[in-house]
C-alpha cells in the first residue's frame, strides 16, 4: 500500500479495472470500368465503429471501488466516397 492523493490509501495490489473494449470497423467496394472502358469509377462505404456500444465508460473508480469519472464512447460513422479515374 502507498499514500495516494489527499492521504488516502491505495491498494496496488487490488487494482481497478474496466471493461474491455472492442472496435470493429467495417468496408466495402465496388469497381466498374465506364464509358467504353475510359473511365474506371469505385464506390467505397466505410462504417466506423460498426458494433459500438452507447454507453458511458468508466476511466477512473474512487477508493471504494466505485466510478468517479466516465467517458462517452465515439459513436458509429458512414463515409460513402466515389472516385473516378480517367
Amino acid at each position: 500500500n502507498t499514500d495516494g492523493p489527499e492521504g488516502r490509501i491505495v491498494d496496488v495490489a487490488n487494482p481497478f479495472f474496466g471493461p474491455s473494449e472492442s472496435n470493429l470497423d467495417l468496408w466495402i467496394s465496388h469497381e466498374r470500368v465506364l464509358a467504353n472502358d475510359s473511365i474506371d469509377w469505385k464506390i467505397q462505404l466505410n462504417v466506423r465503429n460498426a458494433l459500438g456500444e452507447e454507453d458511458l465508460i468508466p476511466v477512473r473508480s474512487q477508493p471504494d471501488g466505485s466510478i468517479g469519472i466516465y467517458r462517452i464512447p465515439e459513436g458509429r460513422t458512414f463515409e460513402l466516397t466515389s472516385t473516378f479515374s480517367f
